[in-house]
């Protein structure tokens, strides 16, 4: 899947979610099926915890009360001061 559009950048507007204090902590492990790599037994991320600037290296899950976002390995994922949650590929 591939999405491109404006997020609004620095105009989006919202409201401001308190800021990650330390590591995020997985609340659990999960096995995930991913197709021809199998399983993978991965960290289980609660995603309405999560604070700005969280971040968080894949292979992980990240569960939210509407949806379940998948961060594969090679992608990583951060939370904006508004708690959106952006996935990147790595680039290292």
């Amino acid at each position: 899947v591939r999405a491109i559009g404006n997020n609004g950048g620095e105009k989006r507007r919202g409201i401001p979610v308190v800021k990650q204090k330390g590591p995020p902590q997985a609340k659990s492990r999960r096995k995930i099926y991913l197709g021809r790599e199998g399983y993978c037994n991965m960290p289980v991320y609660d995603g309405a915890i999560l604070g700005a600037h969280a971040r968080l290296d894949g292979p992980a899950l990240i569960e939210q009360p509407t949806t379940s976002i998948l961060i594969l390995a090679g992608q990583d994922a951060s939370v904006d001061d508004y708690g959106n949650i952006i996935v990147t590929a790595c680039t290292r």
